[in-house]
């Protein structure tokens, strides 16, 4: 290993490696801090490593298992992952230890969808028509949001808005502090599968059993935008990031730019119909994006597509039933199955 030490072995460290240089770059200009070059030959080496297994598929693979019915969702929140279940239970995971830490239960039907209100809030949809508040230090069920006429297949919340889809095709938009439906939206005439909402909380987006995706005005509680997704298939998810739309439609993922509304890329290499999508967009120093979708479905697989090139990248196998959520982040995916299982693939190994 090259040994480092002053300015010059710096210089001469970033020559010889302008790939991790541009990975640094593209992480937001980190710099080269002269107090503690112990920490940024750590950070650089991070950067370097992920990269790197992004690109080959390595990665390390933890399996948890604890429900015991098929799992049907998943949300991460710095160090806790949630999952929900068939078996009417919440269940919470430290994703440092890889522990189990406890369950949640009062759902009268499986829990089909999850997102955290704050790190101590964790909001739940279910099959039982109802969307539940969560205390995560008491373990207790703070309030019910009660209103849908239907299974509620899904919830997102940004800031104080939440916003929950239901099998009764509407879409409903809730205050959070004080638990009430402030709008009820139905130009949909399918079912609702899954909702998004914009990171400044302006728009929400739905895609539904029509097979189109509707952008909504939070707070004017109007459709402002309707993409045409399929022509076949229901929508079954989406996943907005920076201006950026991911769905997925029969066995196709495609790629959206929202503010133009049109379609950019079609991937499609799944086998079987796909349950879930994510995106991830990063922004780089120099303003240039990159970003990431990974998908999962019916043929039992997690996928993972670079945009930019189109293409798959990898595809992970190990899951014995139908995935049906994923989490995707700069160094993880972490999937969950109707084989009752929840596989963590970390790219930091």
């Amino acid at each position: 290993m090259m040994k480092c030490g002053g300015r010059s072995a710096r210089k001469s460290l970033l020559v010889s490696c302008p790939t991790c240089f541009l990975i640094l770059l593209t992480a937001g200009a980190i710099g080269i801090p002269t107090h503690d070059f112990t920490s940024w030959r750590h950070l650089f080496r991070s950067n370097a490593v992920n990269l790197l297994n992004h690109r080959s598929g390595k990665c390390r693979v933890k399996t948890h298992m604890g429900h015991t019915k098929g799992i049907l969702c998943c949300k991460v929140k710095q160090s806790v992952l949630a999952t929900g279940s068939l078996d009417k239970t919440i269940m919470l995971w430290d994703l440092k230890t890889g522990k189990y830490q406890q369950t949640l239960a009062g759902h009268l039907h499986g829990v089909w969808s999850l997102a955290f209100l704050d790190q101590n809030l964790l909001v739940s949809a279910s099959y039982d028509h109802t969307v539940k508040v969560w205390n995560l230090c008491t373990a207790m069920c703070e309030r019910t949001l009660m209103g849908h006429e239907g299974p509620v297949f899904s919830v997102a919340v940004r800031n104080n808005i939440v916003v929950t889809g239901s099998e009764d095709k509407t879409v409903r938009i809730w205050d959070s502090r004080s638990c009430c439906c402030t709008a009820t939206l139905r130009e949909h005439t399918g079912r609702v599968f899954c909702v998004a909402i914009t990171e400044d909380g302006v728009q929400a987006l739905s895609s539904s059993g029509d097979k189109t995706i509707r952008i909504w005005d939070v707070k004017r509680g109007c459709c402002v935008g309707v993409l045409k997704a399929s022509s076949t298939f229901p929508v079954m998810s989406i996943s907005y990031s920076k201006g950026w739309l991911a769905s997925c439609s029969g066995n196709i993922v495609s790629l959206w730019d929202v503010k133009k509304g049109q379609r950019c890329h079609v991937f499609a290499d799944h086998k079987k119909r796909v349950e879930c999508v994510q995106l991830h967009v990063e922004t780089g120093g120099d303003g240039k994006w990159q970003g990431t979708i990974a998908s999962s479905g019916q043929d039992m697989t997690v996928k993972y597509w670079d945009i930019k090139e189109g293409c798959c990248r990898q595809t992970f196998w190990g899951h014995t039933g139908a995935v049906t959520g994923i989490h995707l982040d700069g160094t993880r995916i972490i999937s969950v199955s109707r084989d009752k299982t929840i596989r963590h693939w970390n790219f930091l190994s």
